[in-house]
């Protein structure tokens, strides 16, 4: 039985600005309040790595767990876009499944009340976290401002009080390096607790800015995390991107989880990338400038103009080389996913380096929104 009443999410259509109420200042640790982690399929998720990592939360805390909030008011979605699906149901009936976005959390909230006094008192055992909500689902494309409105509503009635965005982008970054997790919060005091940095990103923003936004105006401390897939591999899954996530999110929310295999596909998969990328020479060429950006990055010594220097001599090194050979064809768009997927069964069982996941603050585009068409996840 859902906790929270799913007719309360039914609200005037075309509402203004979202009704939410500022709460008091809260200066406890981030990870000893009731946390809200979200991810969403679609524009935010480049490979999946977002909601793949937030699968492996709910999994983690399973046995804890139900479902306590359900939002799939058609006014959200738009189903030309997200069509229902047909499916038999255990019985053998047959049964819509239509296209929404759902919160699981304490089966027993009082439980996870007490559980967040005895974290207060420091009688907490590290690593075993319970006060987690996840929300997940399918980007609303409809109503947005109504939808926000909704959602503050079940976080007012759950008395959440913070939230971690996720999020994966599509960026110029070679797989065969550690992947890159951008951090930033608009909290002061979540910054300075977490090390992360503020965004000051501007363009078009998805479900997770208005969330952010919205978090902010009323005092929420909120935090977004979004991890860098390589533009020119942007099968799906994409489990070394989901990997870095997954550490982040075991430190925020001091909660051990289980990678499972993920660790070993995240292996085949760079593997199968190598493989395909050992057959063409632009593409390897390509990669190895963008190895050498990102060591150039992580030096000390790094410049923005340096960076910019490199990058550009290469630009031209490739616009030269299709002038000569009669090639349009940019060398990051020659991966496909049946060819990683064909590569990554065809190594499936030869060794692989997996690199450990790091914050960096990107020189472009740190909240980590796809800044045109071309990268968006």
């Amino acid at each position: 039985m859902n906790h929270f009443d799913e007719a309360k999410a039914r609200r005037p259509k075309h509402a203004a600005e979202p009704d939410i109420t500022p709460r008091e200042q809260d200066d406890r640790s981030f990870s000893d309040g009731r946390i809200l982690l979200v991810a969403f399929k679609g524009w935010n998720d480049a490979g999946d790595a977002a909601t793949e990592a937030a699968r492996h939360v709910q999994e983690r805390l399973i046995e804890s767990s139900e479902r306590v909030w359900v939002c799939d008011d058609e006014r959200f979605f738009d189903y030309s876009l997200h069509r229902p699906i047909v499916r038999f149901a255990e019985g053998g009936e047959r049964e819509l499944v239509w296209p929404s976005v759902t919160m699981t959390g304490p089966r027993d909230l009082e439980s996870a009340r007490a559980a967040s006094i005895a974290v207060d008192a420091e009688m907490s055992v590290s690593g075993e976290n319970s006060n987690i909500l996840v929300l997940t689902g399918i980007e609303p494309t409809l109503n947005w401002k109504s939808f926000v409105e909704c959602l503050f509503e079940a976080i007012d009635y759950f008395e959440i009080d913070r939230i971690i965005l996720t999020g994966a982008l599509l960026a110029d970054t070679p797989h065969t390096r550690p992947t890159t997790v951008y951090a930033s919060s608009e909290h002061p005091g979540v910054r300075e607790e977490l090390g992360v940095s503020r965004s000051d990103y501007e363009g078009p923003t998805g479900m997770l800015g208005l969330i952010s936004s919205a978090a902010y105006a009323v005092g929420i401390p909120c935090v977004s995390y979004w991890a860098a897939v390589p533009h020119y591999a942007n099968t799906t899954p994409s489990p070394k991107a989901t990997t870095a996530l997954l550490d982040k999110l075991e430190e925020v929310l001091d909660l051990t989880i289980s990678r499972g295999e993920l660790v070993e596909e995240a292996q085949r998969w760079q593997e199968a990338v190598n493989v395909i990328a050992s057959q063409d020479d632009d593409l390897r060429e390509y990669i190895r400038v963008l190895e050498h950006t990102y060591d150039t990055v992580e030096a000390p010594e790094a410049s923005g103009e340096a960076i910019a220097r490199e990058f550009e001599r290469y630009l031209e090194q490739s616009a030269n080389t299709t002038k000569s050979t009669g090639s349009a064809s940019h060398p990051s768009a020659r991966l496909d996913a049946g060819s990683v997927v064909s590569a990554r069964e065809d190594t499936a069982d030869e060794p692989g380096d997996e690199g450990d996941s790091q914050d960096t603050d990107p020189s472009s585009n740190p909240d980590g929104e796809p800044e045109s068409d071309d990268e968006r996840g």
